[in-house]
């Protein structure tokens, strides 16, 4: 575990941990009754995922007639009425590792739906064609879909927004925690309750999921933590509370200055 702050000391910028959901139970997902529209038009999808299956399907969410999902290690999104596939088309997902994963869709032709892994675009230049929205977004399963299906491992920080990202948006924000009000984010659950069966949405659109079989855990990941007090209370856990504890520790002691002492005679 290393701890890195920034030259303000505001965010610690390495590896720390985090809660997260683990998916390893039978059709263990997160569902979250929706109603808002961001896929007719032009959407991302973000989401820090960990894999532990080397073969097979894995879906990270999915919405009416729409996946993103894992195939063989392959990052791909699928309009399944149709057929219509973007896959990876290098560097595919390593298992047992965090990986950010994203989807883009800025139009209709061959190019404007853009696939991301851990930052860097990945695709094969596929086309998608409109896409409608369903009646609620799944987190790990889809509800057509063989059990076999399900995404088998860890999930953290999803994001849903109204507009296209790109490279580098999705690069300036792949290691920072949201706030919740950034313009175009409709829908994020950073899943840092770590108990409950409720997740909550930190948007203003407060659509709150409901987990079904999977179950609470901890890992590293490469997110920073905001050493803003009261987000703090919220969402810290006892070793970035160490961490933070220290540094602000360091910080209040003054720089000591140098006592020179002079050695000498008295006389009477």
């Amino acid at each position: 575990m290393s701890f890195t702050t920034t030259n303000n000391g505001e965010k610690t910028t390495k590896t720390t941990l985090h809660s997260v959901l683990l998916f390893n139970q039978p059709e263990a997902h997160l569902y979250i009754p929706s109603d808002i529209s961001y896929l007719e038009s032009k959407f991302t999808i973000e989401a820090w995922i960990y894999s532990t299956i080397n073969f097979g399907t894995g879906i990270i969410l999915a919405e009416g007639d729409n996946i993103f999902y894992l195939e063989d290690n392959q990052l791909k999104f699928q309009k399944k009425s149709s057929g219509e596939t973007i896959s990876s088309a290098r560097d595919s997902i390593i298992p047992n590792t965090w990986n950010h994963v994203a989807v883009s869709k800025s139009g209709n032709k061959p190019g404007e739906t853009q696939l991301y892994i851990n930052g860097k675009q990945n695709d094969n230049q596929g086309v998608i064609s409109k896409l409608s929205a369903g009646k609620g977004i799944y987190i790990g399963v889809h509800p057509s879909s063989a059990a076999h299906q399900s995404f088998q491992g860890k999930i953290s920080e999803i994001r849903l927004w109204n507009i296209p990202r790109y490279q580098v948006d999705i690069e300036k924000d792949l290691h920072n925690r949201l706030v919740g009000n950034e313009p175009g984010l409709i829908g994020y659950w950073s899943l840092s309750e770590n108990s409950g069966n409720t997740v909550y949405d930190k948007t203003q659109n407060a659509k709150n999921g409901n987990i079904y079989n999977a179950v609470w855990s901890e890992s590293l990941i490469p997110l920073a933590c905001s050493l803003d007090p009261k987000e703090r209370l919220l969402n810290s856990n006892k070793i970035e509370d160490y961490a933070y504890l220290f540094s602000k520790l360091y910080e209040s002691q003054a720089p000591k200055q140098n006592v020179f002492f002079r050695r000498g005679r008295i006389w009477h």
